[in-house]
Formats: structure tokens, sequence, C-alpha cells
């Protein structure tokens, strides 16, 4: 098998990935500090009596609409993310939508335990029905990691050159999204980075649906921040995604809001880690149901492929079942 020498660097991410999900304790160290990290945060916000009474009396009539639009930016976010991986894996195998979307949700609920095994049974996905190899799956996601961890610093750059030239409001948060539409357009002029200008474009949309979910999962206790304040907290919590070791930043992320908001928006450490809270539930009550019904309709599809497979030649059914006939490649149309 040949693999371009693009891929090389890729490649040695992808070893040190795969070397480290086999080290056991280290599994074992990451699931713990995660769950204590969230323990830790459920214990902050029940010690703080008020901040609950406050909290359950906001929850008790919310606004059906704020709560369906949360619903509905996590279930972005999963779209969006599949969006981006199809545009990154595209060069290398026919990848279709729905599939790549399917995919993302299963892994999203998997990678919940450390280590993201997710991410490696989407690997061994993309190896097994679309043909691409381990390293073109792992140079994509080293990719998605570069155009994210860039996404990300462009949008603080622009919040703090906003903020230092006198900005407020929806001005400041405008000078961030603008700052992170940068990536997307530096990359279009730049021939080597040309194919990675519509994922980080995208990325930059993701970007704005996490703000959304931030400001929103405020909104539901009452307390207004700022829409500067949320991408800031969605840019943060973001950046701890990053980190391999963590599965979806368990308790991570909370702790990082409720370092950050305090000091952007002058909220109560307490509410902070509340807002989190519900934004993590929003999450969970889209990805479980989702998640879970992707890995069903993947494993299905596995085994109709097989038995089909064994039927003879032209009988086996493929990824295309999930993909609509105007989303399939035109090189690689049946």
């Amino acid at each position: 098998m040949s693999v371009r020498p693009g891929a090389e660097g890729p490649a040695r991410a992808w070893r040190r990935l795969a070397a480290l999900a086999r080290h056991r304790a280290i599994r074992i160290i990451a699931a713990l500090i995660g769950v204590g990290l969230l323990a830790a945060a459920v214990a902050i916000v029940i010690s703080r009596r008020q901040v609950l009474a406050d909290a359950w009396e906001a929850l008790r009539r919310p606004d059906p609409g704020e709560i369906a639009l949360l619903l509905a930016a996590v279930l972005g976010n999963v779209v969006l993310t599949g969006l981006i991986f199809r545009s990154l894996m595209r060069r290398y195998g026919d990848v279709g939508r729905l599939e790549m979307i399917a995919l993302i949700a299963a892994s999203t609920l998997l990678n919940v335990v450390p280590v993201k095994p997710g991410l490696f049974g989407r690997i061994a996905w993309h190896r097994a029905v679309n043909g691409i190899s381990p390293l073109h799956s792992a140079r994509a996601i080293v990719e998605a990691a570069g155009i994210s961890a860039a996404a990300i610093a462009a949008l603080l750059a622009g919040l703090l050159l906003g903020d230092f030239i006198g900005l407020d409001g929806t001005g400041l948060a405008a000078a961030g999204l603008g700052a992170a539409l940068c990536v997307p357009v530096a990359a279009a002029a730049i021939a080597p980075f040309r194919p990675l200008a519509g994922a980080a474009a995208l990325r930059c949309a993701d970007l704005a649906t996490w703000g959304v979910r931030c400001w929103l999962a405020f909104g539901l206790l009452g307390i207004e921040v700022p829409p500067a304040v949320a991408l800031a907290l969605a840019a943060a919590s973001n950046a701890t995604t990053l980190l391999p070791l963590f599965g979806n930043a368990l308790g991570l992320r909370e702790w990082v809001v409720a370092l950050l908001a305090p000091m952007l928006a002058g909220v109560d450490q307490a509410e902070a880690l509340m807002a989190e809270l519900i934004n993590r539930a929003a999450e969970l009550t889209i990805m479980l149901p989702l998640g879970l019904a992707a890995v069903g309709a993947l494993a299905a599809l596995r085994r109709r492929m097989g038995v089909a497979a064994a039927a003879g030649p032209g009988a086996a059914p493929t990824h295309e079942t999930l993909t609509p006939p105007g989303d399939r490649r035109p090189d690689r149309a049946p």
C-alpha cells in the first residue's frame, strides 16, 4: 500500500494513539479523572442551595422554544461534524452524508468511554466499507483537529482584538466570528490547504452553533450572557474536546466553563457549572437515542453486507444504502 508523503505525520500520530489505547492504566486514570471532575461539579451545585433553588425555579417553567432550540443546536453540531469529516474523507473514498453523520453520532456516543473507542471504530468502518486506509483516516482526523485549533485560536484572537478596540455586544461577537472565517478564506487562497477550506468553513458554523448552545444554557437559568462571552466559552469548551484521553471531555468542559464564566461575565461559579450541566444534559438527550439508532443502523447494514456478499457477486449492498442517490460523487455513481 502506497502512502502519500503528507500522510507520514498523521501516520505517526495514529500509531501513538493506537499504542496509547492499549495502556489500560491510562484508560482507567482518564476515566477516573473525568468522572471525578463531573462528580465535583455536581457536588458544588448541590451544596449551593440558593443557586440550586433559583435554578429549579427557572427550570420549572422553561421556555419551550429555548429548549427546542438548544436540542436543535446539539443536533446541528452532529450534522456539521459529519459534514466536516465527509469533506475531508471524500478525497480517499466515497462516503455519503447520511453515512458519515451516522458514524459521527455512533462514535460520539461511544466516545463517552476514555481513549475514544468510537474514533477507532469509525476508522475500522472506513477501512472495511469505504476502502479508506487507516493512515488516510488518521490524516483526516489530524487535519480536523488542526482546523479546529486554528478556528478556535482565530475566534479568540478576534474577540480579544474587538475588545481592545472597544467593540461590545453583537459587534464583538461578529469580530470573533469574522476572524474565525479568515481560516477557510486563507485555506482557499493557499493551494496546499485548498482541500481543507470547506471543512474549515463548516467548523466556523459549528463553533457558532456551540455559542448558541452556551447562550441558551445560561438563558434557561435566567442568566443573560453577552453573545461574545458565549462564543468564548464555546471555543474553550471545544478546545477541551481535542484532548484524546478524555471521552467527550467529560468533566473538563464543565470546569473550563466554571473557571472562565465568572471572569468573563461575572457569573457565579455554581451557576456556570449548572449551565454547562444543562448543556451536557441536552447533549445526552439527543445523543443517546440518536447514537443508539446509528449504532443499530450501521450494525444492521454491516450484517446485510456480509450475508449478501456470501450470496454472490453483485448481491451485496454497499454503504450507499445510507446515501441518497443525489448524495453520491458523480465519478463513483453506480
